[in-house]
This record gives C-alpha cells, structure tokens and sequence, in this order.
C-alpha cells in the first residue's frame, strides 16, 4: 500500500511538471510569434521609406 501511494505522489508530481512546462512552452512560443510580427511590420516599413 505504501509502495502504491508513493507511485501515485510522483506520478502526480510529474503530471504537474508537465503541465507547468506546456504553460510555459505556449507562452513562450506566444512570444516568439508577436517578436516575428513585429520583425515583419518593421521590415514593411523600412521598404516603404526606401521606396519614397
């Protein structure tokens, strides 16, 4: 019994970590994405000046 209650702890310790690390990962690509966004609208806007 008390075997299975420390395999059920960790199992849920693990879980958490894991739940934390795709929160963490979605952020971050959340992140990446408004940076590549605004990568692309300053790129837009250096060719317009160029063109003028």
């Amino acid at each position: 019994m008390e075997i299975e209650n420390q395999r059920e702890r960790k199992r849920g310790e693990k879980r958490g970590r894991l739940k934390k690390y795709k929160v963490f990962k979605r952020k971050r690509e959340r992140e990446r994405e408004r940076e590549q966004k605004r990568e692309g609208q300053r790129e837009k806007r250096e060719g317009e000046t160029e063109e003028r």
